[in-house]
């Protein structure tokens, strides 16, 4: 199918829970037949650990109960400097469940069902968060 990548959210439990202890939540499986595609082919699989949920305490949706990510120190609802410390909290110990990663990169999404109802929202909360991140923890993450 020409595959390089699997990124999934959903495994047999007993193997996520195996996977997780082996910290082996990343991998490359080789196909059958090596004599048809070569000893090289390989694909990238990646699980992901919150399915395709949001980060708890990230979820802006006004349907969610989190707060936006708000940068502007004028606002009484300035909150950017825990929030990066919490999301610099969940990128650390997500890290420790893929300590061989082959990519060098974290594969973290935001959503769920029935998410977005206000996307302007959602993508202000992110796009404030991503600017904080990459501005006052650049030398640990990119974002």
């Amino acid at each position: 199918m020409g595959f390089d990548a699997m990124f999934f959210g959903r495994m047999d439990a007993e193997e996520e829970r195996l996977r997780i202890k082996w910290r082996q939540m990343e991998w490359v499986q080789h196909p059958m037949g090596k004599e048809s595609f070569g000893s090289d082919m390989g694909i990238l699989f990646h699980m992901l650990t919150n399915i395709y949920v949001y980060p708890s305490g990230f979820n802006f949706d006004v349907t969610g109960q989190d707060p936006v990510f708000e940068t502007d120190k004028t606002y009484t609802t300035f909150d950017a400097e825990q929030e990066a410390k919490n999301l610099d909290d969940f990128l650390t110990d997500l890290a420790e469940d893929y300590p061989d990663i082959r990519t060098g990169h974290m594969f973290v999404l935001f959503g769920m069902d029935f998410q977005y109802t206000d996307a302007f929202d959602n993508y202000r909360s992110m796009d404030n968060m991503i600017k904080y991140m990459n501005e006052n923890y650049s030398k640990k993450w990119h974002l």
